[in-house]
């Protein structure tokens, strides 16, 4: 993937304003699908010695930014939020039991 791609904003999600909130949680959303994506893609393919590590990483922070939609699902004061950020996380647990990926060490269960 490419440099910056992996960037999540979060600001976004402490406005007042629900249309902001919503556009953050869209592009959080599109770059945690990315972020499968490519994993599910590198899963498929023969991996050489030189991907390990950076695979390794990019799963590292896929459960980095899904442990964080966790605690918003549960504690952010905005309804929409916690709301949507559930959505999400039921997504990709959705994408990982089709494709029997196990790469994700966090628990889903909400």
């Amino acid at each position: 993937m490419a440099e910056g791609e992996n960037e999540v904003r979060w600001d976004g999600l402490c406005s007042r304003d629900s249309t902001t909130r919503e556009t953050a949680l869209e592009n959080i959303k599109q770059t945690i699908l990315r972020k499968t994506e490519y994993l599910r893609s590198v899963k498929e393919t023969p991996l050489r010695p030189s991907d390990g590590l950076s695979n390794a990483v990019s799963l590292d922070g896929l459960n980095k930014l899904l442990a964080h939609l966790l605690m918003l699902s549960k504690r952010c004061p905005f309804k929409d939020v916690r709301e949507k950020t559930e959505f999400i996380l039921k997504s990709v647990q959705c994408i990982y039991i089709l494709t029997g990926n196990n790469g994700i060490n966090l628990l889903l269960e909400l």
